[in-house]
């Protein structure tokens, strides 16, 4: 490993998950350093406790390790994310709660308690200063400025509109206010694909938060003046025949979220730590209502410092493993090496992490360190 190489420490998925996943995460927090935390540190886990009806997050179990490793260190624990954008469950601080406690984040099971980042309306936040290409400001949940120790623990996943979520998505979406979360969304708006047929179902005006959407003689009509982006009713559809039409280059959604996710970790009172779970890759975000075959077996777990790095080497992991059968890229010609692009060529995914170098947020060499 030369100088400028960034550590990502890797543990390989245990033939005993989902059983016994402790001793692979302990295994792992021993090798990574974390004693930035101190007596008395309130110590945030960023999670993601997945949506209604959603059965692809990461379970509580695994988290459990995290808790006792922050205690052992004189720390104080707790859970915690954001309100979301999009209809569903998350939308107050109570039923995000109850949602969360429901998929196995009550004190019994995880042994710390979830708080809500920015409030139970959603309206605390902070707005700071950036001099960014898109943003001079950002707002995010006050809960960044008032805790002593973040770590930012990932499903990573593919994604709707980013093509992959990880670390960088989980900070920049995950502790970004509801209203920083519309500004990232703002130019993707829904249209149908060529060819498709609208059956008149009503599932997306179902699920519109913001009533943008009407069915008129039989087809989903879109008032773009109202539309926010958050994609919803494209994920909805059971027909499958909506995508995304940016109004700019998708790059720019790219641009946002990773100005978002470093102007939320420079608000942070120390450098955080990322870990990764490379498990049960499935095509879409926790946020959705699904229960998607995983792109590919599970591989395992990553651990850093460095966001742009942990994604980098998950790609990279992804990239190099065999196809699940019967998963949406299975049977895909011309798959080679980018798992992403196989469903998803209009996304230029590896822009992400270009970005996020180019503003300083971390580094795309690294090496990886496996842990046996």
């Amino acid at each position: 490993m030369t100088n400028n190489q960034v550590p990502v420490f890797f543990i390989k998925a245990d033939h005993n998950w989902p059983g016994d996943p402790h001793r692979s995460v302990r295994k792992l927090l021993e090798a990574m350093d974390l004693k930035a935390i101190e007596k008395d540190h309130l110590c945030a886990i960023k999670v993601h406790w997945g949506e209604y009806n959603n059965t692809t997050f990461i379970p509580s179990y695994f988290y459990r390790e995290i808790v006792d490793k922050v205690r052992n260190l004189g720390g104080k624990p707790f859970f915690t994310d954001t309100t979301v954008l999009y209809s569903g469950l998350r939308q107050n601080g109570i039923d995000s709660l109850e949602l969360a406690y429901r998929h196995g984040f009550g004190y019994q099971e995880v042994k710390a308690p979830v708080i809500i980042a920015d409030g139970i309306r959603n309206r605390d936040y902070i707005e700071v200063p950036t001099d960014f290409k898109n943003f001079k400001s950002v707002k995010m949940a006050s809960l960044v400025k008032q805790t002593d120790f973040f770590i930012i623990a990932s499903h990573f996943k593919g994604h709707l509109e980013a093509g992959f979520g990880g670390a960088i998505k989980n900070v920049a979406m995950g502790l970004g206010s509801r209203s920083q979360k519309q500004r990232m969304h703002a130019d993707a708006k829904p249209k149908f694909v060529k060819g498709g047929e609208c059956t008149g179902c009503g599932e997306c005006a179902q699920v519109c938060p913001v009533k943008a959407v009407r069915i008129v003689n039989q087809k989903a009509q879109f008032d773009y003046s109202l539309c926010i982006g958050c994609s919803e009713c494209i994920t909805t559809c059971p027909e499958h025949v909506l995508r995304i039409i940016w109004k700019t280059d998708i790059r720019v959604f790219m641009e946002k979220l990773v100005e978002t996710c470093k102007a939320v970790i420079d608000q942070m009172a120390r450098p955080p730590v990322f870990i990764s779970f490379l498990l049960n890759i499935v095509p879409d975000c926790d946020c959705m209502k699904s229960d998607s075959i995983p792109l590919v077996p599970d591989i395992g777990i990553l651990g850093s410092t460095d966001p742009v790095a942990i994604d980098q080497a998950a790609m990279d992991l992804l990239n190099r493993s065999n196809v699940q059968e019967g998963s949406i890229i299975d049977g895909i010609a011309g798959l080679n090496d980018d798992k992403i692009a196989a469903y998803r060529p209009e996304i230029p995914w590896k822009y992400q992490l270009e970005y996020a170098r180019e503003i300083g947020l971390g580094s795309t060499d690294y090496r990886l360190l496996q842990i046996d």
